[in-house]
């Protein structure tokens, strides 16, 4: 699978090859140690403390499996420590077992005749702060196993012969534990950073909660190590464009911090910030995600094999979880861009039970924007500014009232806001002074609080209230004055004013059962209230020569859904070489009394071709009650969201994917998959472009039609101590076909690109320094050019463009030229008693490679029937310095 990487699996089988060094090679192996024992009726206990102190073999047991009463007499003379073990324990219940430099004694329950399992139970954390790790793999020699819940919580049944367990997570020391359980037990296991290691983590595949490599398909999770070390743009650290760089993910227009997946449009990706959905998580119309990296503890994309525990988007799921905050002390991060500032500060409130996390970020690029185009407009012979600036704020708090209940709350917010100013003298019969003014924001707004129970170690329930608010608001405002000689002014003005806002209110209720090691089952549901103000229209126009006045609100409506899913799903372990996520989603929505229902069947199966060959199938539909109406190519927060009303209907996808992993050795690694997916329901404007929406209009406006994309996704990676990196190639096809666009014909989507590809390295030449390079290639978009030119009206007068009407006939019949660039970074880092500090220099688009973001035609004024096309570039190379400080 795409990002799928074998990395942390060789890490937990190094620790373990380690640990059994001792006994593989017989010449170290502490049971071939000689020496000249004996006893004379003396008990094991006893006869077991005098081997050690004279063979020096270290042995571990639990006291109860030695019987007090048993006495034991043999002759001193030359043998193994094996051989002593094999006279003392004759007739015993008891096994030996290497581990290390040590010799574990445990009973043996097949030979009593005993199945008995126990259960061990209990949580991870980082060793430093506190914060529980997600998704630590557990598991025995045999790797059966299971993995730890978003709490940091983990549960699994083993018969009581079992002696090791192993914990392993993402840049961590994996752990190995010698147990004996005769009874079930719990454990709180602290994991050490791998800080002190060389390699950098790159990218991680989700383990689906087994430690056996037998993980579902199109799952990639990305960690803070890995966005810090890759090159930024204007010093802004961004997760969202470090999954960019994975196969059959793409990022749309030039330099956006946007995800088009396998073909889908925005709108498709279910983007969950603490489980709340976030709609437009952009700043600087989506150059930048409004997701500070310092906050986040684990950011999940999964492009395939959906769970049936998520629903509602068609093309992918980003899965992000926010930090609870350290539970030993108080630390924080400090950051300065060539854009934006940004803080972190977490800690205890009361030592590890309440602990808080705040974070922000402020962008200051008014500081730039205001003189720059200031001087524009003077030159051009205006007046006015524009002014631009964003900011969003995180906040978590959770509290434990005991081991078995969690209360937390987050909060988020982000906020963005343009405004432009113009003014000019013009002369017609009379001095005119003309004077605009535009504002523009946008907003999200999102909580969640939630409630953590842990029934018993086999049942889990997490209790959900979300509410989240997307906002958007348009001004317009205009205002001319004519001043007529020997007359009084004459004054028009004109006010538009544009609102569009959803607001959504959940509840969620999710049961994790851990039955035995063999299952993991999730079940549960949730309900949503949707309000919809697809797009409220003010306006307001006065002509004192007419003596009218225009004073009006038009289109504000709201529309009210209500949507509900259920889901179980479970993930079933086959055997040692198969694993299968099993599941259903059934949902529904019910807007202005009609009701949409849909039951989505999942399906993910894995199994181990060999040692070093993992197969991988998947299976999923997917339904979506929500549809973007996008006005512009760019992905404007002016798009609309709307419910399926009148003839709209819910959007559908199916997808099937195949695909193979396999260990190349030499920390080398294969990925390739293929993907097929089909698309109903998709909504289009029938024009090329609008932008405001009338109920009147909703069904003349828009039309309904279907697409499909499919293709072949290869990741070649490779990690080494020092250097490691990644290269990923898609070969794709994306289409759309509507009815009434293209006389119905199929035509290729917006971002449909054939070849895509992205090379990330990353070499470190000490603690200190490290360098990072990311080259990428990409098909160009599609885009419409029209087939003919129409002359309208007269051409005498030289002064003016000529007015030409064009003849449009296929859809995006043509293509930006290839994109391509380079990016670099270095970083330079020091560590202090106090923490450490960062120290970034990025160059993006390192060669000025010319690409456009979109392309115009120009009339020229001696041939008006001739075309010319030019291209608008707004990012050439752009060199950044980035400061960070942890403490």
């Amino acid at each position: 699978m795409p990002g799928i990487n074998f990395a942390p699996m060789r890490n937990l089988v190094s620790a373990i090859v380690i640990l059994l060094i001792p006994f593989w090679l017989s010449a170290q192996n502490p049971l071939e140690k000689r020496v000249d024992f004996g006893a004379n009726h003396a008990n094991l206990s006893t006869i077991i403390n005098q081997l050690s102190e004279a063979s020096g073999v270290n042995f571990t047991y639990a006291k109860a499996i030695i019987p007090r009463q048993k006495n034991v007499s043999f002759k001193s003379q030359l043998r193994t420590v094996g051989e002593v073990l094999d006279i003392i324990l004759e007739d015993l219940p008891v096994s030996v077992k290497v581990v290390g430099d040590q010799v574990v004694l445990y009973r043996d329950n097949k030979a009593l005749g005993s199945e008995t399992k126990f259960t061990i139970s209990g949580t991870i954390s980082d060793a430093e702060t506190g914060e529980r790790l997600i998704g630590t793999h557990i598991f025995t020699p045999d790797f059966k196993g299971t993995s730890s819940n978003d709490d940091g919580f983990f549960s699994i049944s083993l018969p009581a012969d079992t002696i090791l367990l192993t914990f392993s997570y993402i840049g961590y020391e994996p752990v190995t534990k010698v147990i004996f359980p005769r009874q079930s037990q719990t454990l709180d296991i602290s994991l050490e950073s791998a800080a002190n290691l060389t390699e950098i983590i790159i990218i991680e595949p989700d383990h689906s909660g087994e430690a056996s490599d037998l993980r579902a398909t199109g799952s990639d999770l990305i960690n803070e190590q890995t966005v810090t070390a890759l090159p930024s743009m204007a010093g802004e650290v961004d997760i969202i464009k470090a999954f960019q760089l994975l196969p059959g993910v793409q990022s749309g227009n030039e330099g956006t911090a946007g995800l088009y997946i396998r073909g889908g449009s925005q709108d498709q990706n279910l983007i969950l910030l603490d489980g709340v959905p976030i709609y437009y998580p952009s700043h600087m119309y989506g150059i930048f995600s409004t997701f500070n990296a310092s906050t986040i503890k684990k950011a999940e994309l999964i492009k395939d094999g959906f769970p049936a525990r998520f629903g509602g988007r068609l093309s992918s799921i980003l899965d992000i979880t926010l930090k609870d905050g350290n539970n030993r002390k108080i630390g924080g991060e400090f950051g300065l861009g060539l854009t934006a500032a940004n803080f972190m500060l977490e800690g205890p409130l009361i030592k590890d039970k309440t602990t808080f996390m705040v974070a922000g970020r402020q962008s200051y690029i008014d500081l730039y924007m205001r003189p720059i185009t200031k001087a524009i407009k003077e030159a051009d012979g205006r007046e006015g500014v524009s002014k631009y600036n964003f900011s969003d704020f995180n906040a978590k708090l959770v509290h434990r009232f005991s081991p078995k209940d969690k209360l937390s709350f987050s909060f988020f917010t982000g906020k963005d806001s343009y405004k432009d100013n113009d003014s000019f003298e013009y002369f017609l019969d009379n001095p005119v002074n003309s004077s605009t003014e535009i504002k523009l924001k946008w907003s999200n707004l999102a909580w969640t609080a939630g409630w953590n129970h842990l029934f018993n170690d086999k049942l889990v329930l997490n209790t959900t209230l979300i509410y989240s608010r997307y906002r958007l608001n348009y001004d317009d405002y205009n205002r001319v004055l004519e001043s007529p000689e020997d007359q009084l002014p004459v004054l028009h003005i004109a006010l538009t004013n544009y609102q569009s806002e959803i607001r959504d209110w959940t509840g969620r209720l999710e049961f994790q059962l851990i039955p035995g090691p063999n299952h993991f089952i999730r079940f549960g549901g949730q309900l949503t209230s949707h309000k919809f103000q697809p797009g409220a229209n003010y306006a307001y126009d006065y002509k004192a020569t007419l003596g009218t006045t225009l004073d009006t609100t038009f289109n504000n409506i709201e529309i009210n859904t209500t949507e509900f899913n259920l889901f179980f799903e479970d993930d079933i372990r086959l055997g040692q070489k198969a694993k299968l996520n099993a599941g259903v989603h059934t949902s529904g929505s019910v807007v202005e009394g009609k009701f949409n229902g849909s039951i989505q069947p999942r399906l993910a199966l894995s199994y181990m071709l060999s040692e070093r060959i993992l197969a991988k199938m998947s299976f999923s539909t997917m339904t979506q009650y929500l549809h973007l109406l996008t006005n512009s190519g760019l992905g404007l927060p002016s798009d609309l969201w709307l419910p399926p009303i009148g003839n709209i209907k819910p959007q559908f996808s199916m997808q099937y994917v195949a695909g193979i992993t396999t260990d190349l050795g030499r920390d080398w690694e294969l990925t390739m998959e293929a993907y097929y997916k089909n698309l109903d329901n998709l909504v289009a404007f029938k024009n090329e472009s609008r932008f405001f929406l009338t109920s009147e209009n909703l069904d003349e406006a828009i039309t309904m039609g279907t697409g499909r994309s499919y293709g072949a996704e290869i990741l070649l990676s490779k990690k080494m101590r020092s250097t490691t990196g990644w290269l990923s190639y898609t070969l794709s096809r994306s289409e759309r076909k509507f009815e009434d666009i293209n006389n119905g014909e199929t035509f290729p989507y917006k971002y449909d690109r054939t070849h895509d590809i992205s090379l990330a390295i990353f070499h470190k030449f000490n603690k200190n320094i490290d360098i990072s390079a990311v080259w990428i290639y990409g098909t160009g978009n599609t885009f419409t050019i029209p087939v003919r030119e129409f002359p309208v009206g007269d051409f005498a007068d030289n002064d003016q463009y000529p007015v030409i009407l064009y003849e449009y006939e296929d859809r995006n019949n043509a293509r930006f030229p290839a994109y391509h660039r380079l990016d670099l970074g270095i970083n330079f880092r020091k560590s202090f008693k106090w923490g450490e500090q960062l120290v970034n220099f990025s160059i993006y688009n390192a060669y000025n490679r010319q690409n456009p973001l979109f392309v115009n035609i120009k009339v020229k004024r001696d041939d008006p029937l001739a075309r010319e096309f030019t291209q608008t570039t707004i990012f050439p190379i752009i060199p950044s310095l980035r400061y960070n400080a942890k403490f």
